[in-house]
């Protein structure tokens, strides 16, 4: 995965050098198949030009630029596999905790306003909450009666679900308190801790449900387990 990064960088640099030089004089209908496909992959995914912009500047047909267009999509196909999903799931959560992390140090800055630091408190409640959700959308957290794979979890384990769900429910009321304190607790601060309070209660629905499943499910194997081991007559 790091060797596609560091060529995907590569083919940009050069990308940009060979657009450089073509608006230099060079001419692009020289350019070999390889080097005008680096034109093509900046120019329409990373600056997002249609086809008739590139052909313009490449000095060649928009059926050779829907060619190559195909090509470059073929080339990069990801591999959506166990592994992937676990490296972009990681990364998301990573990502999330440093967001919420950099909004809880402009909450507790001494040189914010109470407004600021309300709104930075909203801020990474929100955040949190939303994160939870997707993992919950993306299998990785219980979110109906289900069963769900052990291992997918990795840094979601259902204590460390449950302690999340106190910490935003803690959060949201030092939020509410600091913004009542502060006389800064209008309309729509009310209506977004509102909204985050309705996203918690479900968050606790689903942990609830989850939770009845698997005590209905131990009890059931073990009605099996006892009916089983009773000698028949």
């Amino acid at each position: 995965m790091k060797h596609d990064a560091q060529e995907s960088v590569n083919n940009e640099h050069t990308g940009i050098s060979l657009i450089q030089d073509i608006k230099n004089g060079l001419d692009p209908r020289t350019l070999p198949k390889d080097s005008r496909q680096c034109c093509v992959e900046l120019l329409h995914f990373g600056e997002g030009q249609s086809m008739s912009q590139i052909a313009e500047l490449l000095q060649c047909s928009e059926k050779t630029v829907q060619r190559d267009i195909k090509e470059i999509r073929q080339r990069n196909i990801l591999n959506i596999d166990d592994v992937f999903a676990r490296q972009i799931i990681s990364e998301l959560y990573h990502r999330t905790i440093n967001s919420v992390n950099f909004l809880m140090r402009i909450a507790r800055n001494k040189d914010a306003s109470i407004a600021e630091k309300i709104a930075a408190e909203l801020g990474a409640c929100k955040v949190y909450a939303d994160m939870i959700e997707r993992f919950q959308s993306f299998g990785c957290l219980p979110e109906r009666a289900r069963q769900i794979s052990g291992d997918v979890y990795h840094h979601f384990s259902a204590a460390e679900s449950e302690n999340s769900i106190e910490e935003l429910k803690q959060m949201v009321d030092r939020i509410e308190t600091s913004a009542r304190d502060a006389g800064t607790f209008d309309a729509q601060t009310e209506e977004r801790t509102k909204e985050l309070k309705a996203k918690i209660a479900r968050i606790e629905i689903n942990r609830d449900a989850q939770k009845l499943l698997t005590d209905l499910n131990k009890a059931s194997e073990q009605k099996e387990e006892s009916n089983g081991s009773q000698p028949t007559k």
